[in-house]
């Protein structure tokens, strides 16, 4: 088997000790609330996680995250290839950033250096969850053997069946981003109405429909699943920005419909988690 390494983007989420025990790695991505800038290598754990939410975003600081550039990628993936271990590597999806096109480039410029290893960037066409989904994939075919070239092509056959929907608590957070104005926060919030979000079939976030209460709106996620996951669909991921509560009640229901089903909780990367605010969560699985 050709020798290469798994990699996704922080902007995704996956259990720590994959990472730890080296079954993928994850490329950092720089935050800034304020005067205060944040590398975020997704190895933080909860309690740095929760403050961020916490102390940060339920303040009301805003943020703001930068893309990783192809000079970037080439030189963090150049001390691979130079020994000759090649590279597959997610990308967040280039409907939401130009992650994908920041590593398209940085391939180019890698190829001609280093003819004895690829590197090989995947769009995702996906975030949070939805990469999870696609990398816990990704790490499942290397250990069956697949070559590199082979799981290339079973994640882009597949990614377009990963299905990510999600709720939005804050809207103040929304209007701060300039994604809802201050009229329809002010109205949201006093009618307690929530957003309900998907990633599109190209990679973009689209607000799909609205509930009053959170009950009302994991019942629209919790439906879609009913209605939409895959027979051979092993696992799904919930991924949350502090709303452990709410995450668990959902687990929960997913376990009482489908006992097979293994449901992780993970933390939300502040990557997307800023731009969502506190209270969110999201739910990602494969589609039939």
């Amino acid at each position: 088997m050709d020798r290469y390494e798994l990699f996704m983007d922080v902007s995704g989420e996956i259990n720590h000790l994959l990472v730890e025990q080296g079954k993928i790695t994850l490329i950092p991505m720089d935050v800034a609330a304020e005067e205060e800038a944040m590398r975020i290598t997704g190895h933080e754990d909860e309690a740095q996680l929760i403050s961020f939410y916490e102390n940060i975003i339920r303040v009301g600081k805003r943020v703001s995250t930068t893309q990783i550039t192809p000079n970037k990628y080439e030189e963090y993936f150049s001390s691979y290839l130079e020994k000759g271990i090649s590279v597959l590597h997610l990308c967040l999806s280039s409907g939401l950033s130009s992650s994908f096109s920041s590593a398209m480039v940085a391939s180019e410029m890698l190829k001609e250096k280093y003819p004895n290893a690829v590197f090989m960037p995947i769009d995702s066409i996906r975030a949070t969850g939805g990469m999870s989904v696609i990398a816990d994939r990704m790490i499942a075919n290397k250990e069956k053997g697949m070559s590199i070239q082979e799981n290339y092509e079973d994640i882009e056959n597949l990614k377009h069946k990963v299905i990510t929907t999600g709720f939005i608590d804050d809207l103040d957070t929304l209007k701060r981003g300039g994604r809802i104005s201050p009229t329809i926060a002010f109205v949201g919030k006093l009618l307690n109405i929530k957003p309900i979000i998907k990633i599109t079939e190209d990679g973009k976030l689209d607000m799909f429909d609205k509930k009053r209460g959170q009950m009302l709106s994991m019942k629209v996620l919790l439906d879609l699943l009913k209605e939409k996951i895959s027979p051979d669909c092993k696992k799904v991921f919930i991924t949350h920005t502090n709303e452990m509560r709410l995450s668990n009640r959902l687990k929960e229901q997913i376990i009482e419909l489908f006992p097979d089903v293994d449901v992780e909780i993970l933390f939300l990367s502040p990557i997307i988690g800023a731009h969502l605010g506190i209270g969110s969560v999201v739910v990602s699985y494969f589609a039939k």
